[in-house]
C-alpha cells in the first residue's frame, strides 16, 4: 500500500481541458477527471479516484486492454504500476503553431 504523500496527482492541462491522473493504493494509474479546466487546484481533492488509466490482459478486468504483451512463457498477464513522472512546460510559440495548424 502506498501512503498518501507516496500518491502523486498527474496534472495535465491547456487553456480549456484538465486531465487528471491519480496512483491508487495498488500503485496503478486512474483517470479522475477530463473536462473544462479547474478553477481551483483545491478541486483536485474532491475527485473520485476514477478508472484505471491503462487496463492490462490477463489482471482481474475482461474489456479490452490497452497493452497486450505474451511473455517468453506464453503468459499475458501483464500488471503496471506507477514509478515516476517529469513535468514540462510547453513553450508559448510550440503552442501557437499547434494551434494554428489545427485551425
Amino acid at each position: 500500500m502506498l501512503k498518501a504523500a507516496d500518491k502523486p496527482v498527474i496534472k495535465i492541462s491547456t487553456e480549456n481541458v484538465d486531465l487528471i491522473y491519480r496512483v491508487g493504493d495498488n500503485g496503478r494509474l486512474y483517470q479522475s477527471y477530463l473536462g473544462k479546466r479547474l478553477n481551483h487546484a483545491t478541486d483536485i481533492a474532491h475527485l473520485p479516484q476514477g478508472s484505471e488509466a491503462y487496463l492490462t490482459h490477463g489482471m482481474e478486468d475482461y474489456f479490452e486492454p490497452a497493452i497486450h504483451i505474451v511473455h517468453n512463457d506464453g503468459n499475458p498477464s501483464t500488471l503496471l504500476k506507477y514509478v515516476s513522472h517529469t513535468r514540462n512546460q510547453v513553450p508559448r510559440r510550440v503552442r501557437k503553431l499547434f494551434r494554428d495548424r489545427i485551425s
